[in-house]
Parts: C-alpha cells; structure tokens; sequence
C-alpha cells in the first residue's frame, strides 16, 4: 500500500486561517448602570455610569426611552485624546458625557424621571444596550388639610384631606400624636391622603396632623377638630334668638319670657356627656 499523506491528519494552513477568523470575540462582563446619586432631587445632578467601564469602546450613544431609537438619542460620545460629543433629538442642554461613557445630568427637573438606555460600540468587545430607570424625587413642602363640612354636627361624617407638593408622598394621620390607623368608624383612602370619620362623635373632638413623606424629607400640618352634638346647635339658636328678642321688650311679653332683657335665661339646654 502507499504510506500516509503527511496531510492527511492536520487542516491546511488555509483552513487554519479561516477557522481562527470564526472565533467568537471574547464575552464582555454584564454591564450594568450606577446612579452616582442614590436619590436624585429635584435641582440637584446626577451620573449615569456603565459598570464595569468599557476601555476600548470606539462610541457610545445614551437614549431617553428603553430602545435604541434614534429619535429618542440624548448624544453620541467618541473618546480620544480630544473626544467628541455629538447631541441627538432629546439633548437639553443639561446632559454631557464623560470617561467610561458615564452620562451626567444637571439641574434635575422631574420631567427627567424615566428610563435610560446606554449602546456601547466596541470593536473586540460588543457590549448589548443596557437599560436603567432613573426617579427624580421632589422634597415635601407646602403641606395643607382641608376638612368638610367646617363645623360638624354629630353623627355626621368629617372628612380630613391633605396635600403636599413633592413626589413621591406617603401619608400618615395623627390624633392628638397617637397614630390612627384604619377602624370600624376610621376610614383611609388607598393612598392616605384622605380621613374619614364615619359616624363622627364628639370624642373625635382634637388636634389632627397629617405627616407627608418622601426620601427627601417630610413635613406635617395641623388643625383642630371639634365636633358638636345637636344639643350645642340648640343653645346657640337659643342664645341668638334670646338675644335678638333682648332688644324688643314686646316680643319679650308676648313670647312669655319674664326675664329682664340684658339678663341671662333661666333655663338653658343641656348637653347630656
């Protein structure tokens, strides 16, 4: 028989080229966004910083949306001894890009809250697009309750509501500094914000302070809530009818009253406690 082909075990050198050109680039790390600024305010600024930074990368490009869109492009970033930015449809004018393609917004607003996707381009490490959502928190102020109706009468219901500017809110509700939480005549909207008492008594009566929150800072307002019963109501009609008739003797007589106009009556309501 003839001897063995001394190319019959290895791959051509051809073949050798071809098949080291079809390796896949080496896997880059997951990127993942930091926010340099846990809790980003109204005002304040912030970094959006891909992790682990990418050295090589030829460009990057940051999206106010959570796709590549060309149309929701904040700026292309190209690095380099004298790097270059180019600002895209949704650049403000307060966002600007650094080393690593970290991304920096100044003077947040909350129109800034939403989502942020990064699309780096590297030659020998592609990087998928990474997406991250940024919330501008606004902090508590201008913290008001309103109450309806102004005077109420026992058993009707009182309805406590408070507001306040900042986002997000959380509410709680205070009665004379003990917290009240939701009962059988105690009613809470779903986001706190509304009391209810349902029927009301007068041992409802006291101070009421709502408490708004946010992880900026917090801030409450008070009032006074006195509930009558009826009985209040008649007195004060009665009071305001005997005065009125304190000023003409006649209807005084007429009226049966043997009082001296001037003087108290003798005979008040009372209110059974």
């Amino acid at each position: 028989g003839y001897p063995p082909s001394p190319w019959s075990h290895s791959p051509s050198p051809a073949a050798s080229v071809l098949g080291s050109c079809l390796q896949p680039a080496p896997a880059q790390a997951p990127v993942t966004i930091v926010l340099t600024t846990p809790s980003p305010v109204v005002g304040g600024g912030v970094s959006l910083a891909p992790e682990p930074a990418t050295q090589d990368f030829t460009s990057c490009s940051w999206y106010r949306s959570a796709i590549t869109d060309d149309n929701s492009r904040i700026l292309t970033y190209y690095p380099g001894p004298s790097p270059v930015q180019q600002n895209g449809p949704t650049h403000t004018g307060r966002e600007t890009a650094g080393p690593g393609c970290a991304l920096h917004i100044a003077g947040l607003t909350l129109s800034d809250t939403g989502n942020y996707t990064v699309r780096i381009d590297s030659p020998t490490s592609p990087v998928p697009s990474t997406t991250v959502y940024l919330r501008v928190s606004e902090g508590v102020s201008g913290v008001n309750i309103t109450m309806s109706p102004s005077v109420p009468i026992e058993p009707e219901a009182v309805t406590l509501s408070c507001e306040a500017r900042g986002s997000p809110v959380s509410y709680s509700w205070f009665k004379d500094n003990e917290i009240l939480e939701a009962g059988s005549r105690v009613l809470l909207s779903s986001d706190n914000q509304t009391l209810t008492l349902d029927p009301s008594s007068r041992n409802d009566s006291g101070s009421y302070t709502c408490l708004a929150t946010n992880t900026v800072s917090s801030q409450n307002a008070t009032v006074r809530l006195d509930v009558l019963c009826k009985c209040d109501t008649m007195m004060l009609a009665f009071t305001e009818d005997w005065e009125q008739l304190g000023h003409q003797p006649n209807r005084l007589e007429s009226a049966g009253h043997t009082h001296v106009p001037g003087s108290q009556p003798q005979h008040q309501p009372h209110c059974e406690r």
